[in-house]
C-alpha cells in the first residue's frame, strides 16, 4: 500500500537546508513480516522553480497592464486581473474563448490582422490596437506582444500585453487642440510677438515677427534678444532688466533686421514665472512704428 508523499524540509550534512519528497510504501514479505519500502528524493530546485513560478504568477495577476496568452489558434490559455477587468470580464469567462471577442470587427481588419502579422514575421510587435468592453465600448490600448516558441523552435502561441491609452490620447486630443488654437492665435495678431525663456532666448514667435525680422525660424530658434539690437541695445536690456524686476516693462527701441536695416518698434514684455516665482522667461509683443 502507497502513503500520501510527504514534503519535508531537511538539513544536509553541512548544515544546508533543502526540500525533500518522502515516499513511503507498506507491503509484506514472503514470510508474512511488515516491509516498508522509502523513497527520499531532493526536489530542492523543484520547490524553488515552483516557488518562483507562483511569485510571477502573483505578479502577473497583479500587474497593472492586462497580459494574455493565446495559442496559435488564437484562443485565450491565461488573462490577468488587469485584462479582464478592461474588457469587462471575469478571467474564467475568457479562458478558451478567441481573442477576437476581444475586438470589433473593423479592429480586427484595421489594427489586429497587420500588428499580427508583424509578430510573426519578426517574433514582437508594439504599436496601437483597438479593443472592445462586453458592453460594446471601444478603448484603444498600445500593445506589446511576443511570440512563444518550443525547444525546437516551433511557434506555440502569443503572450501580450495591453495598457489602456484612452486618458493619454484625451490629453494627445486637448494638447493638439491647444497648439491648433495657439497658432490660429499666433497668426490672428498683427504685431510681433514673441517668448524669451529664463536665459532671454527667443523660444516663440509669429510670422509677423518673421517676416519683419527677415530670419528664417532655424534662424531665429534660440537667438538672444539682445541679438535684434544694435543702437538701442543698451535701452533694451534696461527694459529686460526692468520686467523682471517688476513684471512688466515698456520700451521703443530699433530692431536690427538680418539685412541691417533698423526698424523703430515700440516693445512690452511681461514675465513669465512658475507658482513658486522661478523665472521661466518673458512674453510680449513689438508694434512696428512705420506702419500707419
Amino acid at each position: 500500500k502507497k502513503m500520501p508523499a510527504i514534503i519535508l524540509r531537511m538539513l544536509r550534512a553541512n548544515s544546508d537546508p533543502f526540500w525533500a519528497r518522502l515516499e513511503m510504501t507498506l507491503g509484506y514479505g514472503a514470510d508474512g513480516a511488515l516491509l516498508y519500502r522509502i523513497v527520499l528524493s531532493d526536489i530542492d530546485e523543484l520547490m524553488k522553480t515552483r516557488m518562483e513560478l507562483l511569485r510571477l504568477r502573483a505578479a502577473v495577476d497583479h500587474a497593472h497592464d492586462g497580459i494574455a496568452v493565446a495559442d496559435m489558434e488564437g484562443l485565450l490559455q491565461f488573462t490577468n486581473q488587469a485584462w479582464a477587468k478592461m474588457h469587462g470580464y471575469a478571467p474564467e469567462e475568457l479562458l478558451g474563448k478567441p481573442l477576437s471577442m476581444g475586438h470589433t470587427k473593423e479592429q480586427l481588419v484595421n489594427d489586429v490582422v497587420p500588428f499580427n502579422k508583424n509578430v510573426l514575421a519578426y517574433g514582437s510587435w508594439a504599436g496601437e490596437v483597438g479593443h472592445v468592453r462586453k458592453d460594446g465600448t471601444t478603448f484603444p490600448c498600445w500593445m506589446s506582444t511576443v511570440l512563444l516558441k518550443d525547444s525546437e523552435g516551433k511557434p506555440t502561441g502569443l503572450i501580450g500585453m495591453a495598457a489602456d491609452i484612452t486618458e493619454r490620447r484625451k490629453s494627445d486630443e486637448y494638447l493638439s487642440r491647444i497648439l491648433s488654437e495657439r497658432e490660429a492665435i499666433l497668426k490672428s495678431i498683427p504685431d510681433l510677438f514673441y517668448r524669451l525663456d529664463a536665459e532671454m532666448n527667443l523660444q516663440d514667435w509669429n510670422p509677423v515677427f518673421e517676416r519683419v525680422s527677415g530670419y528664417s525660424p532655424q534662424e531665429l530658434k534660440g537667438m538672444n534678444a539682445l541679438q535684434f539690437f544694435k543702437t538701442d541695445q543698451k535701452i533694451i536690456s534696461e527694459g529686460i532688466q526692468e520686467a523682471v524686476a517688476k513684471g512688466q516693462a515698456y520700451r521703443t527701441g530699433k530692431l536690427l533686421t538680418r539685412r541691417g536695416e533698423e526698424i523703430p518698434v515700440f516693445w512690452s514684455a511681461a514675465t513669465l514665472r512658475t507658482p513658486d516665482g522661478r523665472l521661466l522667461g518673458l512674453v510680449g509683443i513689438g508694434r512696428d512704428l512705420t506702419v500707419k
